[in-house]
């Protein structure tokens, strides 16, 4: 199943330029499999989702092994890697495959979401459609929601069945 990822905005260049092609997280996705797609919501100041990346390796071991095994394209440097994970005996590697970024940046407000996930959220295949289509055409959906909000306003609530 698909994900939404909130990412630091200090980590998008380097995800961007590829020089960081491993994510990591201290929580494992039970639902996620690898090749399903990861959006990518950039936190304060852009506040949007900015594009997807398939998640083509995934590994789940203690940090020292995921440090050995993907510390050349991390991103990171050594301390702020083990900091991250200080105090825990396992973590989460995600391989940063096939990054695609978005021409017209998605708002969370166009998607019916209120706030961003705090460590991440699944995405059902209605509302993966709905970001893509946001992503590339945001004409369609502004349209879309437009028109949902004058049928709410013209036709009446149905009462709940007594």
């Amino acid at each position: 199943m698909d994900i939404l990822l909130p990412f630091k905005s200090k980590f998008i260049p380097a995800i961007f330029n590829g020089t960081k092609r491993w994510e990591f997280r201290k929580t494992f996705f039970k639902k996620y499999q690898a090749n399903d797609l990861i959006f990518i919501y950039v936190a304060h100041p852009i506040e949007k989702i900015v594009g997807y990346f398939k998640g083509t390796e995934i590994l789940r071991a203690s940090p020292q092994e995921l440090w050995i095994q993907c510390s050349d394209l991390s991103g990171l440097s050594e301390a702020d890697f083990f900091e991250y994970f200080h105090g825990k005996t396992e973590g989460c590697a995600i391989r940063i495959d096939e990054l695609t970024i978005f021409p017209h940046r998605v708002d969370l407000n166009l998607l019916g979401l209120s706030r961003p996930p705090q460590l991440y959220s699944y995405v059902d295949s209605a509302l993966r459609s709905r970001i893509l289509t946001l992503a590339h055409d945001p004409r369609k959906v502004r349209a879309l929601v437009y028109f949902s909000e004058i049928l709410k306003k013209i036709l009446p609530e149905e009462s709940p069945p007594e």
